[in-house]
């Protein structure tokens, strides 16, 4: 039976910690519009100082978008280039063309357009029904994405993934799930935890194809006083995990040549009666 191993959806943008999901840029890959889930002007930063100096200062920010920028990049033939540089300022959106903004980006006109040559790794793109999302970064997955890698802003490779629902079913951010988890232990006995705010922490999570929880990994934490112990080989452990496996199916996606779980490490409060 083969193991479902949970992708690592990593950040194809800046290396940098968001508190919340991100706006996406756009980009036009051969005349199609698709999201790009990064921000390649991340990467130069004077020139992104620069740039948000020459825009409105009365444009629109947020936490989804600190800077208030959305960039609108094209592949030409090969070439990364940057197009244009839209804001929000009141309820009007502004869009310049990159070359009208030429003193922030002097070093990169080349001729008639911006040549992003300064990208080097990997961007992606998406579109699509939205799959999976985590409120943090680009921690989300649609139904079309394409890998697109760059070596000084040439793309010299690119992968395209057509993603799916695998089996829909349960998964642990669900109120039903960690009511259904209360539901089914019994808590009466360990009296020692009475007083105590007791955690379960579920991870590994080991899914067939069918959805059946095959196996995983619980840890249960006490807290008291102001302290945390993990109480190792509690028989919660093994009642956690049994009530895990009688919930079935669990929602499994295939994203980009992998099998996921999503939301498949996940901490909840158990009630001790």
């Amino acid at each position: 039976m083969k193991k479902l191993f949970l992708a690592c959806l990593m950040l194809l943008g800046a290396i940098q910690s968001w508190a919340t999901g991100q706006e996406a840029d756009v980009i036009y890959l051969y005349g199609e519009k698709w999201m790009l889930l990064g921000r390649p002007l991340d990467h130069v930063r004077d020139v992104k100082a620069r740039l948000s100096l020459a825009l409105p200062e009365a444009r629109a920010k947020s936490t989804a978008n600190p800077d208030g920028i959305v960039c609108i990049w094209s592949v030409q033939g090969t070439h990364l280039q940057l197009d244009s540089v839209a804001v929000i300022v009141g309820e009007n959106k502004l869009t310049y063309p990159a070359l009208g903004l030429k003193d922030s980006f002097e070093k990169y006109i080349n001729k008639d357009h911006i040549s992003a040559s300064w990208v080097n790794g990997q961007l992606r793109a998406a579109r699509g029904k939205q799959l999976y999302y985590e409120h943090t970064g680009y921690n989300r997955n649609y139904a079309s994405e394409i890998f697109l890698t760059f070596k000084n802003g040439k793309m010299t490779d690119m992968k395209t993934f057509n993603n799916n629902v695998r089996t829909e079913g349960f998964d642990l951010t669900n109120g039903k799930v960690m009511q259904a988890l209360q539901d089914g232990l019994d808590t009466k006995e360990y009296s020692e935890l009475k007083g105590s705010r007791v955690l379960a922490r579920i991870s590994d999570m080991d899914i067939n194809k069918s959805g059946e929880l095959k196996d995983c990994k619980v840890r249960i934490i006490m807290r008291k006083n102001g302290y945390s112990t993990e109480l190792t080989n509690h028989p919660l452990e093994k009642r956690v995990k049994n009530a895990l496996k009688n919930l079935s199916p669990w929602r499994t996606l295939y994203i980009n040549g992998n099998v996921i779980i999503p939301h498949s490490t996940f901490t909840f409060p158990i009630t001790v009666e």
